[in-house]
């Protein structure tokens, strides 16, 4: 591939970074970027969500291949999780331990404020419900509230929450795709809407099911995923970056306390592939379809008090 490649680095937050390639966008503004950047020939790597709904994301996912020359211009969607050293150690753990007899998926957290996460700029409509927190002492003046009035379903649920989706999705593989899901959601905290807490079963293509727990307001410490197989269990440690395998009597633990954030391994892997031109399976977009699919469900079960929602695009 000739030299230099053109790229575009897609994130979501709302201030432009001064690499000219290299946009943070809100959730809402992604799509248009994506489109404007493939049209102008550069491959792009964009932040997850692949969108605000499963609507725009299949749309934008249609526009592409028909209208782009994928074999000049490409669309990765970056999921960092699915590159943590942990979590690829884990899932090659999983597979070497027989049919997945279950799972359990236990994500706690209090989002705090002040924190990183908790506010970022938000759009010129939202400035009034800014300085009324502000005045409440809810928030400081360096806080706020586009991801705690979000215009897009879930809020943290979705932003945070396909991450810890994408993670199960990893570590279960595609022998074990999940199929149906049934949920329960709650907004636990006034400053957290639409929902902050989701209590759920998930059900895979093989006829097990089994728990998916995110809170982002809970007391409830400590957080982590673990796989049950034939032959032993994967317990991942998400605080601390360990993974214990048992077969049997027999328990090791591997930690991987310089693993980071994943971003520059998807990122070394993403370039790698636009100069093999072979696009990893863990950027494609509909990876991150997929992921999205989970949440919304989640989020329509939850409506629905507990509904069974079944899964088409896993």
């Amino acid at each position: 591939m000739t030299a230099p490649i053109g790229v575009a680095l897609i994130g979501s937050g709302t201030k432009a970074s001064t690499t000219p390639n290299t946009r943070s966008l809100p959730i809402l503004a992604l799509p248009d970027f994506i489109k404007k950047a493939l049209q102008a020939g550069k491959h792009v790597l964009s932040e997850k969500p692949v969108g605000k709904d499963i609507e725009t994301a299949q749309d934008l996912i249609a526009w592409t291949y028909r209208d782009v020359d994928l074999n000049r211009t490409t669309w990765s969607v970056a999921e960092n999780y699915r590159f943590f050293e942990s979590h690829t150690y884990a899932a090659a753990e999983v597979q070497k331990l027989g049919r997945v007899l279950g799972w359990r998926v236990r994500i706690n957290d209090n989002m705090e404020v002040g924190s990183k996460s908790y506010g970022e700029p938000s759009q010129a409509k939202l400035e009034l419900l800014k300085l009324r927190w502000i005045a409440k002492g809810l928030i400081s003046e360096s806080e706020t509230p586009w991801r705690k009035t979000p215009e897009y379903q879930g809020g943290f649920i979705l932003d945070a929450g396909v991450h810890f989706v994408a993670t199960l999705r990893y570590l279960l593989g595609r022998n074990n795709a999940l199929s149906h899901l049934a949920a329960f959601t709650v907004q636990l905290r006034d400053d957290l809407p639409p929902v902050d807490t989701v209590n759920a079963t998930l059900r895979s293509k093989t006829g097990v099911s089994d728990t998916f727990t995110i809170s982002m307001a809970t007391t409830f410490k400590g957080s982590g995923y673990i796989i049950s197989c034939e032959k032993g269990t994967v317990t991942v440690f998400f605080d601390d970056d360990r993974v214990v395998v048992t077969r049997g009597s027999e328990e090791s633990t591997q930690s991987f306390p310089n693993q980071g954030k994943g971003v520059k391994q998807e990122v070394a892997v993403w370039a790698e592939g636009l100069s093999t031109g072979t696009q990893d399976d863990r950027l494609s977009p509909k990876q991150a379809l997929s992921d999205l699919e989970v949440i919304e469900m989640l989020l329509q079960s939850g409506k629905k008090d507990g509904a069974s929602v079944e899964l088409l695009l896993q």
